[in-house]
C-alpha cells in the first residue's frame, strides 16, 4: 500500500489538514482508528468495503465519515486508489450545513448531503482525467463552490484549544465553566461544529495522546496512568473499544493512516 500526503492550498488550508491518496495493488484490509476530524472520501478506482461482523458493505464512490467511536475495518480490492480529504476539527462544518453531529459513527454518500447532481458533476469530472495532479485541483475547486460558512465559532475553537492542551483529561462541566456558558448550550453548540460530544472528543484525544508513542503493553498502561486514568480495568476497556484489540496484540498488525 502507497500513501501519499498533499498540502491543501492556502484558501483551504483553514479548514483542511491535508490530503491522502492511498493506493493498493493487490488486496488488503486496514484498521483506521477514531479520529477528532470527519474525513470525505473519493473512490478513484476499484472498490472500498467497510468489514464489518465478518461481512462486506460497499463504500459510495463519494463517502462522508463522521467521528468514530470505535475502530473501521476498510478493504481495499486490487488495483484500488482513494483520495481522502481530512478536514481539521470543526472544519467540515465550513462545508456541509447538515448539523456534523448527525453524521457522528456514520458513513454516508454525500449525495445525502448535498443536491444529486453536484455529486454527478465531480464524479464525471474526476472520471475524465487520469493524473493525480490534475484531480487535486477538481476536488479543491470543488470544496471551494461548497465553502458557505468560513467563520469559526471562537467559543469551540477555545474549547478545542483546551481539550488539547490537556491530552484529554478536562471535566466538561470545568471545560464550559472556564467558556462561561451553560453546560447544555456549550454541548449543542460543540456537537454542531465538531460532528462529536465534548466528552467523546476528549475520549479520542486521551486515547489517541497515549498512544502515539507507545506500543508495547506496560508501556501503554503505564502511559495510562500518566496520562491520568486510574486504574488499569478502566483503561483496557476503553482501549478495546478505542482500537478493537487487546493490548498485547495493538502494534502487530500495522495501520497505514
Amino acid at each position: 500500500m502507497r500513501v501519499h500526503d498533499i498540502k491543501p492550498s492556502p484558501p483551504l488550508q483553514p479548514f483542511i489538514s491535508g490530503y491522502k491518496i492511498i493506493e493498493t495493488d493487490t488486496a488488503r484490509v486496514n484498521r483506521i482508528l477514531p479520529n477528532t476530524s470527519v474525513a470525505m472520501a473519493f473512490r478513484i478506482r476499484g472498490k472500498n468495503v467497510n468489514v464489518r461482523h465478518g461481512e462486506n458493505q460497499t463504500l459510495p464512490e463519494i463517502a462522508v465519515s463522521g467521528v468514530q467511536k470505535s475502530p473501521r475495518l476498510i478493504g481495499y480490492e486490487d488495483n484500488t486508489a482513494t483520495l481522502v480529504v481530512l478536514f481539521k476539527e470543526a472544519g467540515a462544518s465550513a462545508f456541509f450545513r447538515e448539523p456534523l453531529h448527525r453524521l457522528c459513527t456514520q458513513s454516508v454518500s454525500l449525495d445525502q448531503l448535498i443536491n444529486m447532481s453536484e455529486v454527478r458533476t465531480i464524479n464525471d469530472q474526476l472520471s475524465a482525467v487520469a493524473d493525480d495532479g490534475k484531480r487535486i485541483p477538481i476536488i479543491e475547486h470543488f470544496l471551494i463552490s461548497m465553502l458557505h460558512n468560513a467563520e469559526t465559532d471562537r467559543l469551540v475553537s477555545a474549547a478545542l484549544r483546551e481539550i488539547n492542551r490537556l491530552n484529554g483529561f478536562i471535566k466538561i462541566r470545568d471545560l464550559s465553566d472556564r467558556l462561561c456558558i451553560s453546560k447544555d448550550a456549550f454541548e449543542k453548540r460543540f456537537r454542531k461544529a465538531v460532528g462529536a460530544s465534548p466528552k467523546h472528543f476528549a475520549s479520542i484525544v486521551r486515547m489517541s495522546s497515549i498512544l502515539r508513542q507507545n506500543h508495547g503493553r506496560d508501556e501503554l498502561i503505564n502511559a495510562a496512568y500518566e496520562a491520568g486514568f486510574f486504574d488499569e480495568s478502566h483503561f483496557i476497556k476503553a482501549f478495546r473499544q478505542f482500537t478493537g484489540q487487546n493490548l498485547s496484540d495493538f502494534g502487530k498488525s500495522r495501520a497505514y493512516w
